[in-house]
């Protein structure tokens, strides 16, 4: 009950913010900004499509930033923290509560997107339903960055968060490198074949979200692999939760 509550004012204070709508308003624009690049749509529909998923998922993923380095803080430097720690709730409670309640939002914001992306394929002749489980996607892709945001908010300030937890997500998406890296330096240093291969399975793996291009040149979604992608973002969610509850526990509030 008391995680809930904390995850309903959570919602309600983005509502306040008026970031759904600022959302809305960044989506509809860059959907405008798409077709005016474009001058005939239905000769371009992949291009157009690619382009969509690209600006959809980025929006996304700064809100996700934005909001996980910002809100911790947020509670910090209106002092309201302490009125809500006075009371009988873990810290593990709060941040427990806030996640849940930014999942909410990044939830409304990815339908948000959904939509938008819909309207884009009815419009070019492409919609695809698959387009949805793409976006389930997106959305627990988001919630492993906001995890991620979260564990370092805990640690550092809202600035260095930030850059930290973009730095990490833009090494995760390409962690693939650093195996074939390892691997190519198996017969020449065995210390980096084992550090790559550790740094592989350490860092956090975001290349089991992206299915866009299977989805725009008509192959077939893997449903077992895009199903595993999702188990293992909301696993290593709950680990980074875990961590950012530990690292907090021992942290003194200001």
């Amino acid at each position: 009950m008391k995680i809930g509550a904390i995850a309903l004012n959570t919602w309600r204070e983005t509502l306040r913010d008026r970031l759904l709508v600022a959302v809305l308003l960044c989506l509809a624009g860059m959907i405008g900004l798409v077709f005016a690049a474009e001058a005939n749509v239905r000769d371009a529909g992949a291009g157009i499509l690619d382009l969509c998923f690209t600006l959809g998922g980025g929006l996304g993923t700064l809100v996700a930033v934005f909001l996980g380095t910002s809100l911790v803080h947020k509670e910090l430097d209106r002092r309201t923290i302490y009125i809500v720690l006075s009371k009988p709730i873990t810290r593990f409670q709060f941040l427990a509560g806030k996640y849940l309640g930014l999942m909410a939002t990044l939830g409304a914001v990815v339908a948000i997107i959904s939509a938008g992306i819909g309207i884009v394929m009815l419009l070019v002749g492409r919609f695809d339903v698959h387009v949805f489980a793409l976006c389930l996607a997106l959305w627990v892709q988001l919630a492993l960055l906001t995890a991620i945001a979260f564990c370092f908010s805990t640690i550092t300030n809202a600035a260095l968060s930030a850059l930290y937890t973009v730095g990490l997500y833009i090494v995760g998406q390409n962690v693939l490198l650093i195996r074939e890296f390892a691997d190519s330096e198996v017969r020449l240093s065995k210390l980096n074949y084992y550090v790559g291969h550790g740094l592989y399975y350490l860092l956090p793996h975001f290349e089991p979200f992206d299915y866009k291009n299977i989805l725009l040149y008509g192959h077939q979604l893997p449903w077992q692999a895009w199903g595993w992608g999702l188990a293992y973002g909301l696993v290593i969610s709950l680990g980074y939760l875990l961590v950012a509850t530990v690292a907090w526990e021992g942290r003194e509030l200001p």
